[in-house]
């Protein structure tokens, strides 16, 4: 989940800052307050122009507000703040300022003419494909935003956009940039290898070892046995699952809600499409080009033929992975989730029709509507059973948080005392095993993360406020303390046993492979070594530098190594705790026809990653030249 918001964030920052955003639930604005400019509300200073606390917060707002609309209650004021967003809107603003500047340094300016005709191209002001003046101003008006302040907005994102591409204008792919790319990406090796681990020492090292080496190692190492501060908390759980039966949701409830959020469930006009593919390479010649349409066109034949079905034709023959065997089925999608060409065929087509062959830059489509649904709002009888579960969770969770919150002030009544309260209540008080700040795991405990975040906030004799955990509520009391501290020796005996036993096998490891090394150098072979070992021989086909290693799986360190050697050499590399003894079998690392071919799409891929680099590092260098104050005080109020 977190991943999830981690590799979403740069693009929805980069659109929240551009001034539009189309949500799920329509078209929404995004406009920057100035406010006053006075020293008490300044958050931050970029080349003497003040970001305000108001601009600020409502960028943090209008983000917050954007990801809760997207992710729905899965989106939390912790995870907001576990993801640093107050700051990345900070940094997101500073660098606005920066650039808007720089743009006007460079004498940049936006007419009236490019300003009217960026405008016209959205979508949302637009009806039946044409700019509509009405569309426009009711729509800036249902977001409280006059035409000059979304008009000044837009003027900025324009001049940024200049600025940008003057910066990556003068951006070049040499040919052997290309080449080396291309190498780097479609470049082969095939390789046999042995794997070397700590393991394969440990039952010799552990019949060996004595009793005093142990002791003496642990004399030696106290310091690696330090255990952090630990605490044990004893807490009380809230399970909603006893509610559960308490709560009923009545249609009328349910129609209710859904008339008060009706918005909520707006929805674009949507096709369902089935397609087949016939791709067509990029740099394909003439005749090849001429080939894929004539077999495109023989399976539109059959397509249209009388009983044909279509689905199982797709299986058969479409070159889209991704829905071929799922008989071409692309699901339901909006305008703009295709490219251009398929999207306006697909939405042309009522249900049940066949298109003719479209031509985009995937290849030759043959495409079947099988629904078309009109924009509106969804039925209330398509989310009844959704919504009727959502209120009763939401009305089940009122209750245990009701329930959880009564408690709690019965515990403070007694003293903090869980167990007198559990006891009178004939609830069970459970005790966790002692652990300390990094604990990521515990017996019982759905989000241990959180809980253990929560138990080490805590003061002495103080009761948590209740802690929502999933579906259930938890309050949490610490009842022992450990400080920091080295544990006895007769306490940890089996612990420092198998510290020195991996310490010991990893030694003898490393000055195996030093010696299978030096074995290598002095021309033994790969399966003299294996014999020696009894160690299996593994072999790879060809492999790219992307591909997963049979029995490795990926290891983009240990085949960069392995594509700097030679056909037929052998080399002993660790990678992490273990060790591949690795000899080369054959390479195929360049292709000239193969290269000839897929180098506009390549050329265009680099140019594309060499321009953002370039802009990356521009932007970086202007940062840092650039007199940037930041109100530290003021934004840990926030």
């Amino acid at each position: 989940m977190l991943k999830t918001f981690r590799e979403a964030q740069p693009w929805i920052i980069k659109m929240v800052m551009g001034g539009v955003v189309l949500a799920f639930i329509g078209t929404i604005f995004f406009a920057w307050g100035m406010g006053g400019q006075t020293a008490r509300n300044t958050l931050a200073t970029v080349e003497g122009t003040a970001i305000t606390l108001p601009e600020f917060q409502t960028a943090y707002q209008n983000l917050y507000n954007f990801y809760q609309q997207q992710y729905k209650d899965r989106f939390t004021p912790e995870l907001a703040q576990t993801l640093g967003l107050k700051r990345q809107v900070l940094d997101n603003l500073i660098q606005r300022h920066l650039l808007l500047q720089e743009a006007q340094k460079e004498g940049l300016v936006v007419t009236n003419a490019e300003l009217i005709a960026h405008i016209q191209e959205y979508p949302a002001f637009q009806v039946e494909g044409k700019f509509d003046k009405e569309r426009y101003r009711r729509l800036l008006q249902l977001n409280r935003l006059s035409p000059g302040e979304f008009e000044q907005q837009q003027k900025h994102d324009l001049l940024i956009a200049k600025l940008e591409r003057m910066i990556m204008e003068s951006v070049r792919v040499s040919e052997a940039e290309l080449k080396e790319a291309y190498a780097r990406e479609y470049g082969k090796i095939k390789f046999r290898f042995l794997t070397l681990t700590p393991p394969f020492f440990e039952s010799d090292i552990n019949a060996q070892i004595l009793e005093e080496e142990i002791e003496k190692y642990y004399q030696e190492n106290k310091e690696l046995f330090r255990k952090p501060e630990q605490i044990q908390v004893s807490y009380l759980l809230v399970e909603s699952k006893p509610f559960e039966d308490q709560v009923t949701i009545t249609e009328e409830a349910v129609t209710q809600y859904y008339n008060a959020h009706k918005e909520d469930y707006r929805r674009e006009e949507r096709v369902r499409a089935r397609h087949i593919l016939i791709k067509v390479d990029p740099a394909a010649k003439p005749e090849e080009e001429e080939q894929a349409k004539a077999r495109a066109e023989e399976i539109l034949r059959q397509v249209k033929a009388e009983g044909a079905d279509f689905a199982q034709i797709a299986k058969e023959v479409s070159e889209d992975p991704s829905s071929a065997q799922q008989g071409g089925d692309l699901g339901y999608f909006g305008r703009g989730a295709m490219v251009k060409p398929f999207e306006e065929m697909a939405f042309t087509l009522q249900p049940g029709e066949i298109s003719p062959l479209v031509r985009t830059n995937f290849g030759y489509h043959i495409i079947r509507v099988e629904d078309k649904q009109e924009a509106g709002y969804q039925p209330l009888e398509e989310i009844k059973m959704l919504l009727t579960e959502q209120l009763k969770r939401e009305e089940v969770d009122k209750l245990v948080r009701t329930r959880a919150e009564a408690l709690l002030e019965e515990i403070k009544a007694q003293g903090g005392n869980l167990e007198a309260v559990g006891q009178k209540e004939g609830i069970t008080i459970f005790t966790t095993p002692f652990f300390a700040r990094t604990e990521r795991q515990l017996p019982g405990i759905m989000n241990a993360s959180l809980f253990v975040k929560t138990a080490f906030a805590l003061q002495e004799d103080e009761v948590s406020t209740p802690l929502k955990l999933g579906r259930d509520y938890y309050l949490l009391k610490i009842v022992a303390r450990k400080a920091p501290h080295v544990p006895e020796f007769a306490e940890i005996q089996e612990e420092v046993r198998a510290k020195l036993i991996a310490e010991k096998s990893n030694k003898a490891a490393a000055e195996k492979a030093e010696a299978l090394d030096k074995d290598l150098t002095k021309g033994a072979s790969l399966q003299d070594i294996a014999q020696s070992l009894d160690l299996k021989v593994q072999e790879t086909g060809f492999l790219t530098r992307r591909d997963p290693i049979p029995e490795i799986g990926r290891n983009p360190t240990l085949l960069d190594t392995v594509f700097q050697m030679k056909k037929g050499e052998s080399k002993v590399i660790p990678s992490g705790d273990k060790y591949y003894i690795v000899q080369i079998d054959d390479q195929q690392l360049f292709d000239e026809e193969d290269y000839t071919k897929k180098r506009p799409e390549l050329e265009q891929r680099l140019q594309a990653m060499k321009e953002t680099l370039v802009f990356q590092a521009w932007l970086e260098r202007l940062r840092k030249q650039a007199e940037i104050s930041i109100n530290e005080e003021l934004m840990a109020l926030l």
